[in-house]
């Protein structure tokens, strides 16, 4: 299958169950990939510092949140419980799509594949 036809979803997870986490203080992204069928699998878990400082101006000058960016490089979505203005706005800029959510990340999943699958017919 060719990555054209497949999204990538960064889910900010602490147990790998749970989309738990606000993304800035988020130490583990569990990625999953969507196929052309709206089929998902589990690719792997990135870990990064937890980046936050609770200022703007120290948030987007850290290095940890620069990596946190390139961290999830590939992906098309990032789910998070909670985004900061500063993170939105650089995901944003990165063309990421970024949706707060809070529950199963099988659930989150569902609902993206259903309208991967929609979008891919």
């Amino acid at each position: 299958m060719s990555e054209q036809n497949t999204v990538r979803v960064a889910a900010a997870s602490d147990n790998g169950a749970l989309v738990d986490q606000h993304f800035g203080y988020a130490t583990h992204f569990r990625i999953y990939e969507i196929d052309e069928r709206g089929e998902t699998r589990y690719i792997e878990t990135r870990e990064t510092p937890s980046w936050c400082k609770n200022t703007e101006a120290q948030a987007s000058a850290s290095e940890p949140f620069e990596a946190a960016l390139a961290l999830l490089h590939d992906c098309q979505i990032v789910l998070a419980n909670r985004f900061g203005p500063c993170a939105a706005n650089a995901l944003s800029d990165k063309g990421i799509s970024y949706y707060e959510y809070d529950g199963a990340i099988d659930n989150a999943l569902s609902r993206l594949s259903k309208a991967k699958a929609l979008v891919g017919s």
